[in-house]
Protein backbone atom coordinates (compact mmCIF):
# COMPACT_ATOMS: atom_id res chain seq x y z
CA UNK A 1 0.00 0.00 0.00
CA UNK A 2 2.81 2.39 0.93
CA UNK A 3 4.60 1.67 -2.35
CA UNK A 4 1.48 2.34 -4.40
CA UNK A 5 0.95 5.62 -2.55
CA UNK A 6 4.59 6.58 -3.10
CA UNK A 7 4.35 5.78 -6.81
CA UNK A 8 1.16 7.79 -7.08
CA UNK A 9 2.81 10.77 -5.42
CA UNK A 10 5.83 10.46 -7.71
CA UNK A 11 3.59 10.29 -10.76
CA UNK A 12 1.67 13.36 -9.64
CA UNK A 13 4.83 15.29 -8.90
CA UNK A 14 6.24 14.39 -12.29
CA UNK A 15 3.23 15.91 -13.95
CA UNK A 16 4.34 19.26 -12.54
CA UNK A 17 7.98 19.08 -13.68
CA UNK A 18 7.36 21.87 -16.14
CA UNK A 19 5.01 24.81 -15.99
CA UNK A 20 4.69 24.53 -19.74
CA UNK A 21 4.45 20.78 -20.18
CA UNK A 22 3.12 21.12 -23.72
CA UNK A 23 6.52 22.35 -24.91
CA UNK A 24 8.64 20.00 -22.80
CA UNK A 25 10.79 17.71 -24.94
CA UNK A 26 11.11 14.47 -23.05
CA UNK A 27 13.96 13.13 -25.15
CA UNK A 28 17.66 12.41 -24.71
CA UNK A 29 18.59 15.78 -23.19
CA UNK A 30 15.77 15.56 -20.69
CA UNK A 31 16.81 12.02 -19.71
CA UNK A 32 20.49 12.96 -19.31
CA UNK A 33 19.67 16.03 -17.21
CA UNK A 34 18.20 14.00 -14.34
CA UNK A 35 19.91 12.01 -11.63
CA UNK A 36 19.34 8.34 -10.89
CA UNK A 37 16.77 8.97 -8.13
CA UNK A 38 14.64 11.07 -10.47
CA UNK A 39 14.90 8.43 -13.22
CA UNK A 40 13.85 5.69 -10.80
CA UNK A 41 10.87 7.76 -9.67
CA UNK A 42 9.85 8.51 -13.24
CA UNK A 43 10.11 4.84 -14.25
CA UNK A 44 8.12 3.78 -11.18
CA UNK A 45 5.36 6.26 -11.90
CA UNK A 46 5.27 5.36 -15.56
CA UNK A 47 5.14 1.64 -14.83
CA UNK A 48 2.32 2.12 -12.32
CA UNK A 49 0.33 4.16 -14.84
CA UNK A 50 0.91 1.57 -17.57
CA UNK A 51 -0.19 -1.24 -15.29
CA UNK A 52 -3.34 0.72 -14.47
CA UNK A 53 -4.01 1.17 -18.20
CA UNK A 54 -3.45 -2.53 -18.88
CA UNK A 55 -5.76 -3.48 -16.02
CA UNK A 56 -8.51 -1.21 -17.32
CA UNK A 57 -8.14 -2.51 -20.89
CA UNK A 58 -8.16 -6.11 -19.68
CA UNK A 59 -11.32 -5.55 -17.64
CA UNK A 60 -13.05 -3.84 -20.55
CA UNK A 61 -12.10 -6.63 -22.96
CA UNK A 62 -13.20 -9.29 -20.48
CA UNK A 63 -16.57 -7.58 -20.10
CA UNK A 64 -16.98 -7.94 -23.87
CA UNK A 65 -15.90 -11.58 -23.89
CA UNK A 66 -12.42 -10.92 -25.28
CA UNK A 67 -8.96 -11.47 -23.92
CA UNK A 68 -6.80 -8.37 -24.04
CA UNK A 69 -3.04 -8.57 -24.37
CA UNK A 70 -1.18 -7.48 -21.28
CA UNK A 71 2.27 -6.42 -22.39
CA UNK A 72 4.78 -6.49 -19.55
CA UNK A 73 6.70 -3.37 -18.67
CA UNK A 74 10.21 -4.67 -18.24
CA UNK A 75 9.05 -8.07 -17.03
CA UNK A 76 12.27 -9.69 -18.19
CA UNK A 77 14.82 -7.15 -16.97
CA UNK A 78 16.02 -5.44 -13.83
CA UNK A 79 15.57 -1.74 -13.25
CA UNK A 80 19.32 -1.28 -13.74
CA UNK A 81 19.13 -3.04 -17.11
CA UNK A 82 16.18 -0.86 -18.05
CA UNK A 83 18.00 2.37 -17.18
CA UNK A 84 21.12 1.16 -19.00
CA UNK A 85 18.92 0.32 -21.99
CA UNK A 86 17.47 3.84 -22.09
CA UNK A 87 20.97 5.32 -21.78
CA UNK A 88 22.14 3.18 -24.73
CA UNK A 89 18.98 4.02 -26.70
CA UNK A 90 19.73 7.73 -26.41
CA UNK A 91 23.40 7.34 -27.38
CA UNK A 92 22.20 7.11 -30.96
CA UNK A 93 21.77 10.74 -32.14
CA UNK A 94 18.88 9.67 -34.37
CA UNK A 95 16.91 8.83 -31.20
CA UNK A 96 17.62 12.13 -29.41
CA UNK A 97 14.18 13.65 -29.99
CA UNK A 98 12.16 10.50 -29.34
CA UNK A 99 9.89 11.00 -26.34
CA UNK A 100 10.97 9.08 -23.24
CA UNK A 101 7.62 7.29 -23.08
CA UNK A 102 8.13 5.94 -26.61
CA UNK A 103 11.66 4.91 -25.64
CA UNK A 104 10.20 3.02 -22.65
CA UNK A 105 7.70 1.27 -24.92
CA UNK A 106 10.40 0.33 -27.43
CA UNK A 107 12.72 -1.02 -24.74
CA UNK A 108 9.88 -2.98 -23.15
CA UNK A 109 9.20 -4.61 -26.52
CA UNK A 110 12.88 -5.42 -26.89
CA UNK A 111 13.07 -7.06 -23.46
CA UNK A 112 9.87 -9.00 -24.12
CA UNK A 113 11.50 -10.62 -27.16
CA UNK A 114 10.03 -8.63 -30.05
CA UNK A 115 11.76 -9.39 -33.37
CA UNK A 116 14.52 -7.08 -34.61
CA UNK A 117 12.46 -6.41 -37.74
CA UNK A 118 9.48 -5.14 -35.74
CA UNK A 119 11.71 -3.20 -33.36
CA UNK A 120 13.23 -1.40 -36.34
CA UNK A 121 9.79 -0.58 -37.73
CA UNK A 122 8.68 0.86 -34.38
CA UNK A 123 11.93 2.82 -34.08
CA UNK A 124 11.52 4.34 -37.54
CA UNK A 125 7.94 5.33 -36.69
CA UNK A 126 9.06 6.92 -33.42
CA UNK A 127 11.76 8.85 -35.28
CA UNK A 128 9.27 10.12 -37.85
CA UNK A 129 6.82 11.16 -35.13
CA UNK A 130 9.51 13.00 -33.17
CA UNK A 131 10.66 14.84 -36.28
CA UNK A 132 7.12 16.21 -36.80
CA UNK A 133 6.81 17.61 -33.25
Amino acid sequence: MKIKLLLLLVAISLSFTSLNAATTRWGADWWRDHDLDYKLGFIGGYMAARQSDVTAITRYAASRGHKAPTPPMCAKCTVDQFIDGINIFYQDPANALIDIRSAFDWLSLKFSGESDKHLQIFLEDFRKDSARD
